[in-house]
């Protein structure tokens, strides 16, 4: 009686929502809270899930390459907005911040079309060790700065020259292989680059341990989310910014990119005509404009204060789909089979 009172009064806040979405959450809360939310039928019951209901990871201290719209000071905030899922996809995996985070799934999917970053979680996640010491015996040099940009077929010491020329580089761009001048000095608050070097090595056993069982594609992102879509995988989507989104400095240095690969107006239309036909959760990172304002105008919208390059303000933004809404929304009612409504539920009930 008393969980059906608190899964009413849950309800009740939905006045005005999407036709269907109050009667697909009220047959969700027929679960009780032993049971497992009716997401796929073939789901072990001992299957991790990762999401909303989960805490953030707390052995990876630091992001395995300083890479550019990296998520590592957001990705408790983007955790947060990841429903209870059975199979995680990064189809735009990057320097992976918020899967390094977040609480393991039954199975996780990293990608990404850079040949360097594939390589280095690979050798990451497979030779650990052997990366730890190569790092360890590198010296903080400008020398061995400027030979990082030499190409080799040696997976090992691929991996070891792409670390360097990211931690070792100025702003991110040298992890895509920009050439950046050498980050001798810093004139910011904190750690500096060769203390900051020194201690990388140490950081790299965490991360190995949480790479054991993520599966790491090098592939098309639209073709890995089509072979993975299911109702209960999530995708956290992280494209390329909108080129329109970027500072002036970016959009305009020698090769107007910030990724190795990027991605037009055209090929973000041609993304979001893809997401809505997933069948799955999907979760997009970025940051507000007019493109994705009419791309994304029916999808729900979170907006979250932060600073880009650590300095310049600017406004993150998740865009969440109506499944990856309603799976948010029926972990709560889960929750109120014991509690009132919570206040984050509320505020997403509001801005729905």
């Amino acid at each position: 009686m008393a969980q059906q009172q608190a899964v009413e009064a849950v309800v009740d806040q939905l006045r005005g929502a999407p036709a269907g979405l109050q009667d697909r959450v009220r047959r969700g809360a027929r679960h009780t809270p032993d049971q497992q939310p009716p997401h796929s039928a073939s789901r072990p019951a001992q299957a991790p899930q990762g999401g909303a209901g989960e805490h953030v990871m707390k052995g990876v201290r630091r992001p395995i390459l300083r890479y550019h719209g990296g998520k590592w000071k957001l990705a408790p905030w983007i955790i947060q907005h990841l429903a209870p899922h059975h199979t995680y996809v990064e189809p735009f995996g990057g320097a992976a911040s918020v899967l390094l985070r977040k609480a393991r799934s039954y199975a996780e999917i990293y990608n990404d079309l850079d040949g360097d970053v594939v390589n280095l979680f690979r050798v990451a996640r497979d030779h650990g060790e052997q990366l730890r010491q190569a790092l360890a015996l590198t010296p903080f040099a400008r020398e061995e700065f400027e030979a990082s940009y030499a190409e080799t077929s040696d997976p090992l010491e691929r991996a070891r020259r792409m670390v360097t020329r990211s931690l070792q580089g100025f702003g991110t761009a040298a992890a895509s292989g920009e050439r950046t001048g050498f980050r001798s000095t810093s004139t910011r608050s904190g750690t500096g680059p060769a203390l900051d070097w020194r201690n990388y090595p140490d950081t790299l056993t965490a991360i190995t341990e949480r790479l054991q069982g993520v599966v790491i594609e090098n592939r098309d992102a639209l073709a890995l989310m089509e072979y993975h879509d299911r109702p209960n995988t999530l995708h956290y989507v992280d494209p390329p910014y909108v080129h329109s989104t970027r500072s002036t400095k970016v959009r305009h240095n020698a090769t107007g990119k910030s990724y190795r690969y990027e991605l037009d107006d055209n090929q973000h239309k041609e993304l979001a005509a893809f997401l809505k036909r997933l069948r799955g959760m999907v979760v997009l990172s970025g940051y507000p404009c007019p493109l994705y304002d009419e791309l994304y105008s029916t999808w729900h919208r979170v907006d979250r204060h932060a600073y880009a390059d650590g300095s310049r303000e600017r406004i993150e933004c998740l865009w969440l789909n109506s499944a990856a809404l309603e799976g948010l929304a029926q972990l709560d009612f889960f929750q109120a089979s014991n509690a009132s409504p919570s206040p984050s539920f509320q505020t997403t009930v509001a801005q729905y």
